[in-house]
């Protein structure tokens, strides 16, 4: 090409044989065309085997961290260090898949135990869930968490279907869950008050994350005497009085527009069969006049 013979005549220029050149070219070539094929093999391996492509993708950074700290003159303990850290952070991706499946399979309907296995395995797992979220309460931990007392929840109705002995193992579960908010600083909502935004502990049938703008929360006594019209927010409960009011208006007159509809179909029927029937009896009048035979005949 023009491009390959300006570059062969830049390289004689600078007393480079047309071999040399050529064999450059080629082991230049060559080059691209591995890298390009080790690049669609590390993306195969990335969708066939990803921990096996995150370990080989750390090892290609590792070198290069390396070679770069070596010319930096930097700590190259602390280089080790970082590398080492990062392949122990993989491996615990690893084990925790692992351990998760071992979890569930033992407290799911593929397990072996007893339901009282189940419920004495799910209570240690809460245990343990718990006491990683409070040394740190980020957002794997709380999710772990939520999903421990999902499990135990789920044993203990297994085991005590809607007793008494489950409401006590429910109420345990919400308020070690609430008592784990308040003292990481999530907020809990009992008493009502202002809410800044972010995340709480909701769910009537669990524990449940919920992420949220800031609002306003009403205690269920604050709620209860809106609704019923009284107590302290006299303003409030007066807004709540006028909606209730629109409310009765709009019913009122979506009742008096359907009536007032029924009447105009029933009409608009009423006059259809009517022409209907004024039509046929003119029709019947046509054809019993003298004469008509004949025309029909024609």
């Amino acid at each position: 090409t023009i491009d390959g013979l300006k570059q062969l005549n830049d390289a004689l220029n600078l007393g480079i044989s047309a071999t040399e050149f050529t064999k450059a070219l080629t082991n230049a070539t060559d080059q691209v065309r591995i890298q390009y094929n080790q690049g669609i093999q590390n993306q195969i391996q990335a969708i066939e085997d990803p921990f096996a492509a995150a370990m080989t993708q750390l090892a290609t950074d590792a070198n290069m961290m390396r070679s770069e700290a070596t010319s930096a003159g930097a700590d190259m303990v602390a280089v080790e260090q970082l590398i080492n850290d990062k392949r122990m952070a993989l491996l615990q991706q690893q084990a925790t898949t692992l351990q998760n499946w071992m979890t569930n399979q033992a407290l799911g309907s593929t397990s072996s135990l007893s339901p009282s296995a189940k419920l004495s395995l799910a209570q240690s797992n809460f245990a343990t869930a718990l006491s990683a979220a409070q040394q740190s309460p980020d957002q794997t931990a709380v999710q772990n968490l939520t999903s421990a007392a999902d499990a135990l929840l789920q044993a203990g109705q297994a085991m005590y279907a809607s007793s008494a002995n489950y409401a006590s193992l429910e109420q345990m579960t919400r308020t070690t869950l609430t008592q784990f908010a308040k003292g990481v600083g999530l907020p809990g909502f009992a008493a009502g008050g202002e809410f800044g935004g972010g995340v709480r502990i909701v769910g009537e049938h669990g524990p449940e994350l919920e992420f949220t703008g800031p609002s306003r929360i009403l205690s269920h006594e604050h709620s209860k005497a809106l609704l019923a019209g009284g107590g302290g927010d006299h303003q409030t409960a007066a807004e709540v009085r006028a909606l209730r009011q629109q409310v009765a208006q709009l019913q009122q007159a979506l009742v008096a527009v359907t009536a007032q509809s029924g009447v105009a179909i029933r009409d608009a029927v009423m006059q259809g069969v009517q022409y209907q029937g004024d039509a046929a009896r003119a029709a019947g009048r046509l054809a019993a006049a003298p004469g008509a035979a004949k025309v029909a005949r024609r």
